[in-house]
């Protein structure tokens, strides 16, 4: 455990991706326990309470970002949740992702920072069927080789409902039929503010994390009944129509060049999801996450 002294020191976390869903809850979370927050992203205006750099993948980072005090009395994390959907390509060696990540794990280690957190997915596992888990898995297999934290982060809703699970409460909300890709896949959801809470205790937890840990609830939902389930309770349709698109006609859609690259990365995604990939994973402490089914 941290010692009272630590946890009364000064605290820093620099986010990127601090624009997204979860990365702009993340720093607000954060500020609001204690650490100063930093925060680098496509929209900095978004968050005008936050010390904020305008930064996307493949770009240097602002000197201001490393500034002093970084010391035995100083206790930093780099928490990395950007991700640029146009460039999920397979192998690594030509995707952005990829080397842009392992630049800034690179970055953080020559300013002598140990706690970098890179944000992974369901998705990841050695064999995965789409370029963006395989992707994943090969970054976290360059990190935890050197002491990073990895988070694979299941299905994010609640907040301000941004991201995928946002997309689908806004569908659910304006039509009174709704198609639906994959109704019988497993998913993890797991509510944004668990999230934060999950990865800043790892650092009240131990001095020095390391390793790959799954941030969701052990127990998983179909995809479909995440569907109803939003419906009823956020937007009061109780007898909302889900019509079933069989997955040979989803994956046609995929094809369409005129749909949007991540639209059909996630439309790929879920034709191909599977369940965690929990080998050589960590257990978080206590039960952080709410049960979905009886929310």
């Amino acid at each position: 455990m941290i010692n009272n002294d630590n946890k009364r020191a000064y605290k820093l976390m620099i986010i990127t991706g601090a624009s997204g869903f979860i990365g702009s809850h993340l720093a607000f979370a954060a500020k609001s326990s204690g650490w100063e927050v930093r925060c680098l992203g496509r929209s900095p205006k978004s968050m005008p309470e936050l010390e904020n750099y305008p930064w996307r993948l493949g770009q240097k980072i602002p000197e201001k970002i490393w500034r002093r005090p970084f010391n035995k009395e100083c206790f930093v994390s780099v928490s990395h949740f950007a991700h640029d959907w146009s460039q999920d390509v397979f192998p690594p060696s030509q995707n952005i992702n990829f080397h842009s990540t392992l630049e800034l794990f690179k970055t953080t280690k020559t300013f002598g920072i140990k706690h970098f957190v890179f944000a992974s997915s369901q998705t990841s596992r050695p064999n995965a069927l789409t370029n963006y888990g395989r992707c994943k898995y090969e970054i976290e297999q360059q990190l935890i080789n050197d002491l990073g934290i990895v988070v694979r982060i299941g299905f994010v809703y609640g907040g301000d409902w941004r991201g995928g699970a946002g997309t689908l409460l806004d569908m659910v909300r304006s039509f009174p039929i709704v198609p639906i890709i994959a109704p019988n896949s497993t998913v993890y959801p797991v509510h944004i503010n668990d999230v934060c809470k999950a990865i800043l205790g790892l650092f009240e937890e131990t001095t020095n994390p390391s390793g790959t840990f799954i941030v969701a609830p052990t127990k998983g939902i179909t995809f479909r009944e995440f569907l109803r389930k939003i419906a009823c309770v956020e937007a009061g349709k109780k007898n909302i129509f889900l019509l079933s698109i069989p997955d040979w006609l989803a994956k046609t859609f995929t094809f369409l060049p005129f749909l949007p690259k991540e639209l059909r990365l996630r439309i790929n995604g879920l034709l191909n999801i599977q369940p965690f990939y929990c080998k050589d994973t960590k257990p978080l402490p206590g039960n952080l996450f709410r049960d979905f089914s009886k929310s």
